[in-house]
């Protein structure tokens, strides 16, 4: 039970990034076979969920690991025994978690990625219909600009399929276009 307790807190203090299943194992001190187990647990439980990293394009060097976020942020705070405020990893992964719960409930054909290259290009969400992509760039800012979009800007040289929309979502309350199928809105406002 400790092994779980550990790897639950250290999935936490995580959340909003990659991780290496071989990593986890050495730093808690159980198998790879376990961690993968209690990772499987916390998804169907709907404690949190695994991103894929999207490697559809064979001739970008993507990073294969998966990225993982809490669903719940009270839980989060639970577990870590934190209170007050949020981290940048903490506010995107409450945005995903929302997006997640209501794309599943629009759409049952859907599949959801990250997207991660080795020169540090990212795409934190990635949503993927039959017609093409959503993708989202999420900022714990006050303020965005078109510099917040810069890797939704090119994101379409990589993807087999249209990209449909792609979104900047923060804390600013100024809806703003930032290129072409790029929109920035406030995070609440668009979930709620």
């Amino acid at each position: 039970m400790e092994s779980f307790v550990k790897l639950q807190q250290y999935l936490a203090l995580q959340t909003g990034q990659t991780i290496n299943i071989s990593s986890i194992s050495k730093q808690i001190g159980v198998s790879e076979k376990t961690v993968r187990k209690y990772i499987t647990y916390f998804e169907l439980s709907y404690q949190m969920i695994s991103l894929a990293s999207w490697e559809k394009n064979q001739s970008k060097r993507l990073v294969k690991t998966p990225k993982i976020h809490y669903l719940d942020n009270g839980i989060l705070q639970t577990v870590l025994l934190k209170r007050g405020g949020i981290t940048g990893s903490e506010f995107e992964s409450l945005v995903i978690a929302e997006l997640y719960k209501q794309i599943k409930a629009i759409f049952t054909d859907c599949r959801f990625y990250h997207l991660r290259t080795s020169d540090g290009y990212e795409i934190d969400f990635l949503i993927e219909l039959a017609e093409g992509y959503f993708a989202f760039e999420i900022k714990l800012a006050e303020k965005t600009d078109k510099k917040d979009a810069r890797h939704l800007l090119r994101l379409q040289e990589f993807l087999d399929k249209p990209l449909i929309h792609s979104f900047v979502l923060s804390n600013d309350m100024e809806v703003k276009q930032l290129g072409e199928n790029c929109t920035a809105i406030h995070a609440a406002h668009f979930t709620g």
